[in-house]
């Protein structure tokens, strides 16, 4: 076939763009895996802004040098070959053996989605190419309520750098939600082999792991073993845990995703057997008799003030008391004046402000 060089056709034939877009994916992918009939629908879908799923309808059509590339996309702010680009490079940094597996359908629209996910048992999810983001693979999935009624979900968009901090393969084995790959086939079965495997944990370290969860979901970061001299591991049994909250992303209208996934490390609960604290061997001098409690509100603890404690700061002719100091009790400083009335002992006058011991 003969070619002018350096000559653009203002317009091809749909089947040739199809044949073009499909020698571009596969060598640049580096697979085996073409692209099916239902992928080039999506594709002529999306280029000649339809909605028809006949692929009889685009047969006899042409494609434009600014339909391919020079007019945005509707309701995008990109073209179809940049979009397309985004695809292939994600496919080729990230997912080249899921594709190659046929574990993702890729090129396929929200119209198609709901028509195959509306008859599937509760948790049958896919694997689609994002048609609003620029190289991003979404999960589709299907919940049921108790009534059968079913309500179909997408889940945000995963990028080439989300699926660099965590596999596609482990995101979807941490999300409960998701049961069998479309169709009907158990998802342990088809990404078992991607699931990453555990490793021995190095000694003196607590293991943790990543792990992906939907935004909304009852999640908990544990609380790791800390190196802190002086904190027992009572006292950590003790400590509130805290929850681990995600907003929602900026750009993930609700009305085109369900859900965004939150990414947790997960600490076990149990210390680290090779890091101990025994506090009932541990004794420190304290001729002051002071009792410092320092700890979570509600929920404090009595620490000993080490002897030199109070050393350079003048005190030391004071005479001993007991004072419970607490932050609410720092609070009221006038209070504390009163008790702590040195002036007349260390000379200082009535000039002296008790903020500057330092307490």
């Amino acid at each position: 076939m003969e070619r002018r060089p350096f000559f653009v056709e203002e317009r091809v034939p749909w089947s040739k763009m199809c044949q073009t877009l499909n020698l571009k994916f596969v060598s640049e992918v580096g697979t085996k895996q073409e692209l099916l009939k239902e992928h080039f629908v999506f594709l002529a879908q999306k280029i000649f802004n339809e909605n028809s799923l006949n692929e009889d309808d685009f047969k006899e059509r042409t494609v434009s040098w600014t339909q391919f590339n020079k007019e945005p996309l509707r309701e995008r702010n990109f073209t179809f070959w940049q979009w397309f680009d985004g695809v292939v490079d994600l496919t080729k940094r990230c997912l080249k053996n899921y594709w190659s597996d046929r574990l993702i359908l890729g090129f396929i629209s929200k119209q198609y989605v709901q028509k195959v996910l509306n008859t599937q048992p509760d948790g049958t999810f896919l694997l689609r190419f994002s048609d609003s983001e620029i190289g991003g693979i979404t999960i589709a999935y299907i919940v049921r309520g108790v009534d059968g009624f079913g309500q179909i979900q997408n889940i945000q968009p995963f990028t080439a750098k989300d699926l660099q901090i965590l596999s596609l393969g482990d995101r979807v084995r941490d999300l409960k939600v998701l049961k069998h790959l479309f169709k009907d086939k158990p998802k342990d079965e088809a990404f078992e082999k991607y699931y990453t495997k555990k490793i021995s944990n190095t000694p003196g370290y607590v293991p943790a792991k990543i792990t992906i969860g939907l935004d909304g979901d009852d999640v908990s970061l544990q609380l790791a073993s800390p190196s802190v001299p002086g904190f027992g591991m009572n006292d950590l049994a003790e400590a509130p845990q805290a929850k681990s909250y995600s907003p929602p992303y900026p750009h993930s209208p609700g009305t085109i995703y369900g859900h965004d996934p939150v990414l947790q490390v997960n600490v076990p609960q149990q210390p680290d057997s090779s890091v101990q604290f025994p506090l009932q061997n541990f004794q420190i001098s304290n001729p002051y008799n002071l009792d410092m409690r320092i700890g979570y509100p509600s929920q404090q603890t009595n620490y000993p003030v080490p002897g030199n404690f109070l050393q350079g700061t003048g005190i030391s002719n004071c005479v001993p008391m007991n004072i419970n100091i607490s932050e609410s009790y720092m609070d009221e400083i006038s209070d504390l004046e009163d008790i702590l009335d040195c002036n007349t002992k260390m000379g200082w006058g009535d000039t002296t402000d008790i903020s500057s011991l330092n307490l």
